[in-house]
C-alpha cells in the first residue's frame, strides 16, 4: 500500500539503526556483559549515504520475507499482524499459535545447512479482515478510511519486527528472543517503538483496544510511555476523519517532495497527531485548520485493582516488560471513590480481549485475557480409530459453590510441597535472592558460570524459597515437576543438554499435555529433569555438609523410575557392572549410592539413619507407582473417599487428601492462576475454567480430572457435569466428549458432592420425650421477627429457654407482598425459573416442556437399555450392568430421589423458610405417629398430654372357650334331657 511505503520513508532514520544488522548487533554484543544487562538501542544521526545502504539492504531483506493474508489469527489469537520466525509449516503448523524457541532453532539450523549465512526467512501475516473491509465499504466511507489507515500502520509495525528478527542473532540474547528497548521507551516492543518514531511517540488504536472487524469504532492516539512518564491517568486523544483523509491522500505526500533533505522533518510535522487543533467546517463547507476546539480526550488509569473479592489493592499496570521501577507512594493519592469506580468497571468488563501486543501483564491478576487451563488429557488416543488432533474445541465450565462445598480454614495453607523445613533450620539462607531464576528464564550458554542457579517448577501459584535446601528438594518432587507440559519439559531438557530419547509431538494438543506419572516414559523424563536439578543443587550448597547429605538422599529415592540408559550411564560413571536385568541394575546402583551416602555422613560426623531423613520429611510414606487398583480402592474406602476416575486422578486425590490432613482444605484464592499465569478466576462468586479439547480424544472422565486438579477441590469431592438450559443432561464418565452435542460447549455447569457432607439418618429413638429440631432460618431484610414465640421448654432447641427464634410458621415474604424475591435476595434467574415451574407458579414454555420430556425419556432409555441400566449413582460400579427388573426399578427410584434432592437444593436457595417449615412438619407428623401421647400447638410448641388409661379387657382364646363350655356342659344340657324324658 502507498501509505505504508511513505511511512517507511519517514522511518528511514529509525531503520538505519537496525539495517545493516551489524550496526545493532555489534553494538549490543559489546555493551551486554551479563544476563542482567537490558538490551537498549539508541537512535543515531545517519547520513544520506548511511540511509542509502539501509535502503539497499532492505531490498535484500524483502526477498527473504513472505507476506500473506490470514483469515484465522484475528479470531483465534486476536492478532492484527504477526511476524513469524519460521516459514515451513512443519515448524509452525497451522492454525498459527505462539512459536516455541526449539522450533525456531530447528528452522535456523535447517537454513544454515542449506547455506544461509546469517539471515533467516520470515513470514508476515496480516489479518484478512482489512481486505474484507476495503471491499465491503466504498472509498468515501469512514469505515473504509479507518481500515486503510490501520492496515498501513500494521504493515509498518511488522517491518519494525522484520528488521530485528531477520538476523539469526535476534534469539541469542534471551531464551525467548526478548526484543530490545529503544532509547528511553520503557516497553520492549520494536514494532510499537517504530510507529512511535513516526507519529510523535504515539500509536493509533481502535477505541476499546479491540481487534477491529467492522471498523465502525473511532480511532485514537495513545502515547508510548518513557522514563519520564509517571502519572496516575494517561491522556488519550481522538483521531479525526479529515486527518486520516489527509494522510491517505497521495497529493499531500507529493507536495512534501521525498527528494528534499527536509522531507522527514516535514512529513513528521504533517503526521503529528492532533492535540491542540482539530479540523472543523469553514463557511464554504470545506475543512480548515486553526480552530481552537481541541479533539476529544479521555483519561485512562495507569493503575488497576487486584484481589477485588478478598483484599483490594492498587498496583501499577505493567506493559511488555515495563522496565520502570515505580514507587507505590503515588498510588496513595487515589481516592476511595476512584478505587470503587475502578472495581465496578473491572467487574463490568470481566476479561476484555485485546490483541497480544496490547495485553497488560503485572505482578497481580491479569484481567486482559481469557482463562486458559491448557489442553484436556488425551486418554482415548490410540484406543480406537484415528483421531484428528488438530481439531480443537473450546470448553468452558462455570461453577458456583454452594453451602457445604468447602470449609474455611483460616490458619491452613496448601502449598504443593511434600517436605516442610524444620523450625529455625534455614539451611543456606545466606544465599542472595538475586542468584535465583525460574525454569525457563536463563541463557543455557551462560549456565556453567561461577554462580549455580536453581529452576522452579509448580506453576505461578507456587510459593518457593530456594535458599532452604528442604524447600528446594520439595520443589523437585515428581508430583511438582509433573505439572510441566510435554512442550516445556522438552524445551527444558534441550536447552540444558539433558539427554532424552523422547521426541516432541507435532500437534498442539499433544505438546500441551501435562506429564503423566502413571506412564513409565513420563516418569523417566521427570527423573532426568529432577536429577539435573539436584546435581545443580550440589554445587549450590557446596560446603554445607548437612544440606549435601539431604540432596544425596533425595537423589536415590526414585531409582525405580530411572530409564535403563540413565542407569547404565550411572554405572559407567561409578565403575559398576552394567549387565543384568533392569531390577538387578537398579539394585546395584541403589546399593552403591547408599554406600556413598553412609561414607559421606561418617566422614563429616553426620547421621545417615533413616529416622534423620524422616524427621525432616524426606521419606515418603508410600510409593503410589507400586500401588495396585485394589490398594487405591481400599485406601479410599477406609478414608471415606470416592473412587471415581482413573489412576491419574487417584494420584491427585491421594495427594489432595494428604495435604488436607496436614494443612486443611485449600483456600479458594489459590485457584487464581491458569497455564499462563495469575488471573481472576472467580467473578461474582462464579468460578470459570476453560480448556482446549479434542472431543473425540478425551473422555468426560479426563475433563473431570483436569477440573479436579485446576479447581483444588476437596479430596472427597465427586464432580458432576451438566449441560443444557435446565441442566437436564448429565455427562457420563466413560463417554467421549464427542458423544454429546450441546448447543454451546461454553455453558457446561459443575456441581460437587462430598462424602463427608452426606446427611446421616436419625434413627435413634429415646425412651424419654424425643427432641424436636428447631431451625434458625436466614431472615431476609425487612421481616420483623419481634413477635416470634419463645421456647420455654429446656429441651427445646439449642438456644436455651426464653430466647426468641424466627417463626418458621410465617408465610414467606414472597407470598405476602408483590416484590420480586429473586431480585431482592440476589437469586439467579435460572434458579428462580426452575423453582416457579416446579411449584406451579409459572407455566412452562413449549421448549421447556419438550426438554422435560426429553429428560424423562433419557432416564428411561438408560434404565431399559438392552444391556441393562448402568448405575450412574455409584461410579465404582460402572463396569457392572443390571439385568433384572428389580434392579431397574431400584435405579428408577434412585434417580427419583436424586431429582427430589436437587429440587430441594433449589428450593433452599429461593425459599429456605418454606423448606425448613416443611421439614419441621414432617418430623412432627412422624413423632405423632410414633408417640400418640405427644401434642403440638399451632405454633409448633410441644405439649405433654396425659393419656387416659382404659380398663383392661380380657381376651379369650380357643382353649379358654373350650374349658368354659365343658365346665357348664351339664347345666346347659340338663333341661333338654328332662324334656325328652317326659315325652318318652
Amino acid at each position: 500500500m502507498q501509505l505504508a511505503s511513505n511511512l517507511l520513508q519517514v522511518g528511514m532514520p529509525y531503520l538505519s539503526s537496525f539495517v545493516p544488522s551489524s550496526r545493532v548487533h555489534d553494538h549490543l554484543t559489546g555493551v551486554r556483559p551479563s544476563l542482567t544487562t537490558l538490551l537498549q538501542v539508541d537512535m543515531e544521526d545517519w547520513t544520506e549515504e548511511d540511509m542509502e545502504k539501509t535502503r539497499d539492504e532492505l531490498h535484500d531483506i524483502a526477498d527473504c520475507v513472505e507476506w500473506e493474508l490470514n483469515d484465522t489469527m484475528a479470531k483465534d489469537n486476536r492478532w492484527l499482524g504477526i511476524t513469524r520466525l519460521v516459514t515451513d509449516d512443519k515448524w509452525g503448523p497451522r492454525p498459527w499459535r505462539d512459536l516455541q524457541r526449539e522450533d525456531i532453532i530447528r528452522s535456523d539450523n535447517e537454513l544454515r545447512n542449506q547455506g544461509v549465512a546469517f539471515r533467516r526467512n520470515l513470514r508476515v501475516g496480516i489479518m484478512k479482515e482489512y481486505v474484507d473491509a476495503l471491499k465491503r465499504y466504498s472509498n468515501t466511507t469512514e469505515e473504509h478510511l479507518r481500515a486503510a489507515f490501520l492496515a498501513a500502520v500494521t504493515m509498518t509495525h511488522e517491518i519494525g519486527h522484520v528488521v530485528w528478527h531477520q538476523d539469526f542473532r535476534s534469539t541469542s540474547y534471551e531464551i525467548n528472543g526478548v526484543e530490545p528497548y529503544i532509547e528511553n521507551y520503557i516497553i520492549s516492543e520494536v514494532g510499537c517503538s517504530f510507529i512511535a518514531s513516526i507519529f510523535d511517540r504515539k500509536n493509533p488504536f481502535e477505541c476499546g483496544k479491540q481487534v477491529p472487524t467492522d471498523f465502525t469504532r473511532a480511532l485514537y492516539w495513545e502515547r508510548v510511555p518513557t522514563f519520564e512518564t509517571d502519572e496516575l491517568y494517561r491522556k488519550d486523544c481522538s483521531m479525526s476523519i479529515p486527518y486520516i483523509q489527509k494522510v491517505l491522500s497521495q497529493e499531500s505526500w507529493d507536495r512534501l517532495d521525498p527528494s528534499r533533505p527536509d522531507f522527514v522533518t516535514n512529513a513528521r510535522s504533517m503526521l503529528q497527531p492532533e492535540e491542540d487543533t482539530a479540523y472543523t467546517s469553514n463557511s464554504l463547507g470545506g475543512k480548515s485548520l486553526g480552530s481552537k476546539e481541541p479533539p476529544a480526550t479521555a483519561h485512562n488509569r495507569e493503575w488497576t485493582v487486584i484481589d477485588i473479592h478478598t483484599n483490594p489493592k492498587l498496583i501499577w499496570k505493567m506493559e511488555f516488560s515495563d522496565r520502570r521501577s515505580r514507587s507505590n507512594k503515588k498510588l496513595e493519592r487515589v481516592t476511595q471513590a476512584e478505587k470503587a469506580l475502578a472495581i465496578y468497571e473491572i467487574l463490568q468488563t470481566l476479561s476484555p480481549i485485546a490483541p497480544n501486543y496490547l495485553r497488560h501483564n503485572h505482578s497481580g491478576f491479569d484481567y486482559s485475557r481469557p482463562i486458559d487451563d491448557g489442553v484436556v488429557t488425551l486418554d482415548l488416543v490410540g484406543s480406537g480409530p484415528t483421531i484428528d488432533l488438530n481439531n480443537l474445541k473450546r470448553i468452558e465450565i462455570r461453577y458456583r459453590p454452594k453451602p457445604g462445598d468447602f470449609k474455611e480454614q483460616v490458619d491452613h495453607h496448601t502449598h504443593l510441597q511434600r517436605h516442610q523445613a524444620r523450625v529455625g533450620a534455614r539451611l543456606g539462607a545466606t544465599i542472595s535472592r538475586l542468584d535465583w531464576f525460574s525454569s525457563l528464564d536463563a541463557d543455557p550458554q551462560g549456565y556453567d558460570k561461577d554462580v549455580p542457579k536453581d529452576f522452579q517448577f509448580g506453576g505461578p501459584g507456587e510459593e518457593y524459597e530456594p535458599a532452604d535446601v528442604l524447600a528446594l528438594i520439595a520443589n523437585k518432587q515428581p508430583e511438582v515437576i509433573a505439572k510441566t507440559t510435554v512442550k516445556n519439559a522438552y524445551q527444558f531438557c534441550m536447552e540444558r543438554n539433558i539427554r532424552s530419547d523422547r521426541r516432541l509431538p507435532v500437534t498442539h494438543a499433544e505438546q500441551n499435555q501435562k506429564l503423566d506419572r502413571t506412564k513409565e516414559d513420563d516418569r523417566a523424563l521427570i527423573e532426568s529433569m529432577r536429577q539435573f536439578c539436584l546435581e545443580t543443587a550440589e554445587r549450590l550448597f557446596a560446603g554445607n555438609n548437612q544440606a549435601l547429605l539431604y540432596i544425596y538422599y533425595a537423589k536415590m529415592k526414585y531409582i525405580n523410575d530411572w530409564s535403563r540408559k540413565d542407569l547404565e550411564e550411572r554405572c559407567n560413571f561409578d565403575g559398576l557392572n552394567r549387565t543384568g536385568t533392569l531390577a538387578v541394575i537398579q539394585q546395584r546402583v541403589r546399593d552403591n549410592m547408599a554406600e556413598c551416602l553412609r561414607t559421606f555422613a561418617k566422614h563429616h560426623n553426620l547421621s545417615s539413619e533413616e529416622e534423620v531423613f524422616r524427621k525432616v520429611g524426606l521419606v515418603d510414606e508410600v510409593d503410589l507407582v507400586t500401588w495396585t487398583d485394589s490398594d487405591f480402592t481400599d485406601f479410599f474406602r477406609i478414608n471415606n473417599l470416592p473412587a471415581w476416575g482413573n489412576r491419574r486422578i487417584w494420584f491427585e486425590r491421594y495427594g489432595a487428601f494428604v495435604r488436607e490432613q496436614k494443612y486443611g482444605l485449600a483456600r479458594r484464592s489459590d485457584i487464581n492462576h491458569d497455564s499462563k499465569g495469575k488471573i481472576q478466576r472467580s467473578v461474582n462468586l462464579v468460578e470459570s475454567y476453560a480448556w482446549d479439547v479434542v472431543l473425540a480424544g478425551s473422555s468426560v472422565q479426563a475433563l473431570k480430572g483436569s477440573l479436579f486438579e485446576a479447581g483444588l477441590f476437596p479430596a472427597d469431592s465427586t464432580l458432576n457435569l451438566y449441560c443444557g438450559k435446565a441442566r437436564q443432561l448429565s455427562l457420563e464418565d466413560d463417554k467421549p466428549l464427542s458423544f454429546y452435542e450441546p448447543e454451546c460447549w461454553k455453558t457446561i455447569s459443575l456441581e460437587i458432592t462430598r462424602t463427608s457432607q452426606e446427611e446421616k439418618s436419625d434413627t435413634e429413638m429415646l425412651d424419654v420425650e424425643p427432641p424436636v429440631l428447631v431451625y434458625k432460618p436466614r431472615i431476609p431484610d425487612g421481616i420483623d421477627i419481634s413477635s416470634s414465640p419463645t421456647v420455654d421448654h429446656e429441651r427445646w432447641g439449642v438456644y436455651g429457654p426464653g430466647q426468641r427464634l424466627g417463626n418458621t410458621g410465617d408465610p414467606p415474604s414472597s407470598a405476602t407482598d408483590g416484590e420480586d424475591i429473586s431480585n431482592k435476595l440476589g437469586i439467579p434467574k435460572d434458579v428462580q425459573r426452575i423453582y416457579d415451574l416446579a411449584h406451579g407458579k409459572a407455566r412452562p414454555t413449549v421448549t421447556e416442556g419438550l426438554d422435560e420430556i426429553h429428560t424423562h425419556a433419557e432416564e428411561l432409555t438408560r434404565i431399559l437399555h438392552p444391556l441393562g441400566a448402568r448405575d450412574t449413582l455409584r461410579p465404582h460400579l460402572k463396569m457392572l450392568r443390571s439385568t433384572s427388573a428389580v434392579e431397574m426399578l431400584d435405579s428408577c427410584e434412585d434417580m427419583k430421589e436424586v431429582r427430589e434432592d436437587r429440587q430441594r437444593h433449589i428450593d433452599m436457595q429461593v425459599d429456605p423458610e418454606a423448606v425448613i417449615e416443611q421439614d419441621r412438619r414432617k418430623r412432627i407428623k412422624l413423632l405423632q405417629e410414633l408417640r400418640p401421647d405427644l401434642e403440638f400447638e399451632a405454633s409448633g410448641k410441644l405439649v405433654r398430654r396425659p393419656v387416659e388409661l382404659k380398663k383392661k379387657k380380657k381376651v379369650g382364646g380357643f382353649m379358654g372357650d373350650m374349658y368354659t363350655a365343658l365346665k357348664n356342659r351339664n347345666g346347659v344340657l340338663a333341661p333338654q334331657f328332662v324334656v325328652v324324658g317326659r315325652k318318652m
